[in-house]
């Protein structure tokens, strides 16, 4: 396939413009503290990468995510050192390159304008902008999934083996990403039609694979071919309360939710896996009729214009970069993909007489769609099938155009159909979801603010404050807020934020331990006796959770003068984790010691046995022998010596 002067000249501009787009968001970026402190999936990604890069290897368990983001982030901390401009601009490189790859997708299939259009298509297309910045997945998803489907194209073109087996390489490269490719390459090797090429295909889509699951096998025996995260991403979209898993955030409730293979008795990762994969199915059992509304949504959701976060929000990244403002728009004409989605679809129906020449495109796009839809959708989840898209966009706007003009003699309704087909897509795909209005923005504030505590307290402050008005009930941003305000010995609006906090979660027992601990510091002992016990009357976790408060309620009362009552408090520390009341019993023992507060001979006794109970004798008889020196009750003393001989 040979370009003529003109179409390398417009190819090379659109890559040029496409190229600039892509490095001015990542050096316009540069002076957020994101940039070099990523959060989340991001954080995790770039810490097992760099240690991989050191030479200090992977997580010694089989991989949680797909690992082909961490052996690509590694290879360039290797080549350019642990910095994360280096990896971003080889993103922007790649992410240009798949305009490249879908302009020579599309000029075997179609003329040079409607493979131009959609090579501009994906070099302008925001959302790809964005993702090659985000130290994700979908770049390198996107970009080996096209490099494959172009080898798929030529392979079956020539019937080459070569080319069959190079062309399952690029899509077992691209599974080390997103396995989610994995079923389409049992559709391409059934659309070589030969036998001996369709096993190339298979062969060389396992040769990536099968070092990553010898890999993880050497860490558990027991079958993980890429990564053991399917299981709970199919259940996250795939129960009775999923608009709930898919909005949680990390802590308590998403601990909650991940370690629930373990209180089953479940230790390996292809057990965790399996587990929520039978519950999602259990769930698609139990209420099919539930289920299949659910899914229509979701295949809706897919070819909606809305961009669904996930780790960040898009649409709050526009409010930093003029870049993403310009070309990425929350609506009411949701752009881009409010627009390249319905004449995507449009086109896919126009070209319907087509689609024996263009199978590969209309079963990669069907069964992105399906699979995306069998789990959750979200923004980056849909970027694999943008290239597809389009290419259908841009024929299809080029068969609207075809169309329009050969049906002059049919009469003006004839010739409107396609138009009023386009409107109403547009219509349909534009309407607002819940889904695309969830907004994180509060979030990014929340780990700038975090980022900012050890260097600038001022502007941590300041940043938490904002995330807190951005989303009043999320806990974590109170409490860090709290901790934030306490380091600048602003106690009075630590207390405030720690209450806020406390009274968001009530699992999360750190803002009312905080909380005690400052209101100690002003002298009201009776308000950190109330913080504490409130936070054992929640009971919302295990008992041994409680035995630091316990302890802390028998220091508060007996420095109240309430003996009894701290007697009694110690008992219930030992009774809910006796090993941790062992431990931290001596160094109260020593602080107590000579506090005037505590020179209650009964309260002593009651530590002794305390301890005694708990097998210390030493201290046992330590605490004992300090209630005798108080003692002035013989029969109290008699006690005490039977005890201490």
């Amino acid at each position: 396939m040979k370009l003529c002067r003109r179409e390398r000249l417009l190819l090379g501009a659109i890559l040029r413009v496409g190229l600039a787009l892509r490095l001015g968001l990542v050096f316009t970026q540069r002076a957020d503290i994101l940039f070099h402190h990523p959060v989340l999936d991001e954080q995790r990604y770039v810490d097992a990468a760099r240690a991989w890069a050191a030479g200090r290897g992977f997580e010694a368990r089989p991989f949680w995510q797909p690992p082909g983001i961490l052996y690509a982030l590694g290879a360039t901390f290797r080549l350019f050192g642990p910095g994360l401009l280096a990896p971003r601009i080889v993103q922007a490189l790649l992410s240009t390159a798949c305009a490249l790859l879908v302009f020579l997708f599309a000029r075997r299939l179609f003329s040079a304008k409607v493979a131009l259009a959609a090579a501009a298509i994906l070099s302008l297309h925001g959302v790809l902008i964005f993702e090659s910045y985000e130290l994700l997945p979908p770049t390198y998803i996107l970009f080996f999934d096209l490099l494959a489907l172009l080898l798929l194209l030529v392979a079956g073109e020539r019937r080459s083996a070569p080319g069959s087996l190079a062309t399952g390489v690029a899509f077992g490269i691209a599974a080390l990403f997103s396995p989610l490719i994995l079923p389409f390459v049992a559709i391409a090797a059934l659309w070589l039609r030969r036998t001996s090429l369709a096993a190339l295909l298979v062969l060389g889509t396992l040769l990536p694979i099968a070092p990553v699951t010898y890999r993880n096998w050497t860490y558990q025996p027991a079958l993980v071919p890429i990564s053991s995260n399917g299981g709970l991403n199919f259940y996250l979209g795939n129960n009775e309360h999923s608009d709930a898993t898919l909005a949680l955030r990390p802590g308590r409730h998403w601990t909650e939710l991940t370690t629930l293979p373990e209180q089953h008795g479940i230790r390996t990762a292809a057990g965790a896996s399996s587990y929520f994969f039978h519950q999602g199915l259990a769930y698609l059992r139990a209420h099919p009729a539930q289920a299949a509304l659910r899914d229509t949504r979701k295949l809706y959701l897919f070819f909606n214009g809305g961009e669904i976060p996930r780790d960040t929000d898009l649409y709050a990244a526009r409010s930093s970069s003029w870049i993403l403002r310009a070309l990425v728009w929350p609506g009411p004409l949701k752009f881009p993909d409010g627009l390249l989605l319905p004449f995507a679809l449009l086109g896919a129906a126009l070209l319907f007489s087509e689609r024996k020449r263009l199978a590969i495109a209309y079963a990669f796009v069907a069964t992105q769609a399906l699979l995306v839809a069998a789990f959750f959708v979200t923004a980056r989840y849909r970027v694999p099938a943008l290239g597809m898209l389009a290419l259908f966009a841009s024929a299809g706007g080029a068969a609207l155009v075809r169309d329009w003009r050969k049906s002059r003699p049919l009469g003006l309704a004839r010739r409107s159909a396609p138009l009023v087909a386009l409107a109403a897509l547009l219509l349909v795909c534009n309407l607002p979801t819940r889904e695309a209005r969830v907004s994180y923005a509060a979030e990014l504030d929340f780990y700038r603010g975090l980022d900012y505590r050890g260097r600038d307290p001022e502007r941590s402050i300041d940043l938490l404050r904002r995330a807190a008005a951005e989303d009043e009930k999320d806990a974590r941003i109170w409490f860090e807020l709290g901790n934030s305000l306490h380091a600048a010995r602003d106690d009075g609006g630590a207390i405030d934020a720690w209450r806020r906090a406390a009274a968001l979660d009530p699992w999360d027992s750190r803002a009312r331990r905080r909380l005690s601990m400052a209101l100690v510091h002003q002298g009201d002992l009776d308000g950190a006796i109330a913080a504490i016990e409130a936070n054992v009357a929640t009971h919302l976790r295990e008992p041994a959770h409680y035995a630091p408060d316990y302890l802390n309620l028998a220091f508060l009362h007996a420095k109240r003068g309430q003996l009894a009552a701290a007697a009694e408090h110690l008992r219930s520390a030992a009774r809910a984790d006796p090993v941790f009341t062992r431990a931290e019993l001596g160094q109260m023992v020593e602080s107590a010691a000579n506090d005037p507060a505590l020179a209650d001979a009964g309260f002593w006794l009651s530590v002794g046995d305390v301890a005694r109970d708990l097998g210390d004798q030493e201290l046992a008889r330590t605490a004992w022998r300090r209630a005798q020196a108080l003692a002035t009750d013989p029969k109290l003393l008699r006690a005490l010596e039977s005890r201490l001989n």
